[in-house]
């Protein structure tokens, strides 16, 4: 499945080092399944989105992708940057072990063949 991380950063200039400043706003991580984490403001989670191809309003409780998809181009200009980096989300089907455990039964295993 792939997760998605969104950034939202606004940028504001500082006069006395003559340069812009980015300040995170917002992370939003989520997937098909939904919004699963929000660090800063929660309120762009609020913000509808128009899909110019269908005409359709989309917010992110109708359709998390595609939303975070044009969000971008919704309000990624000016001094608002939006970022948005997918990753695949690794499910296993297997139990997790503990390397430690296994490793320390293995060397007792060793010793005991001694």
């Amino acid at each position: 499945m792939i997760m998605r991380q969104i950034t939202i950063t606004q940028f504001n200039f500082e006069p006395d080092i003559k340069t812009f400043v980015g300040q995170v706003m917002a992370v939003i991580d989520l997937d098909a399944d939904g919004v699963h984490d929000v660090r800063g403001s929660a309120h762009y989670l609020e913000i509808p989105v128009t899909d110019l191809a269908s005409g359709r309003s989309i917010r992110v409780t109708d359709d998390p992708m595609r939303w975070s998809d044009l969000l971008a181009e919704t309000i990624g200009y000016g001094d608002i940057e939006v970022a948005v980096e997918d990753s695949v989300k690794v499910t296993f089907d297997q139990p997790s072990f503990e390397p430690d455990i296994v490793a320390t039964e293995a060397l007792s295993a060793l010793v005991h063949e001694r």
